[in-house]
């Protein structure tokens, strides 16, 4: 990504992907966030939710 795209970026673009961890957001939300992503969810085709959820990894089903 380059800086001129991530100029609205707190940090620019070296912040925007700041860590690849998995689990990093866990406990972030409570329950009532959690529902509502859960709804949201939900509303999508099937195909779309796990590509939302999984990313790439997704596509190799």
């Amino acid at each position: 990504m380059g800086s001129r795209r991530a100029a609205g970026v707190k940090g620019g673009a070296d912040s925007f992907i700041h860590k690849g961890t998995n689990g990093r957001w866990i406990g972030v939300l409570d329950d009532e966030e959690l529902a509502l992503y859960d709804e949201a969810m939900s509303k999508l085709p099937t195909d779309y939710a796990d590509w939302l959820q999984n990313g790439a990894s997704a596509l190799q089903n």
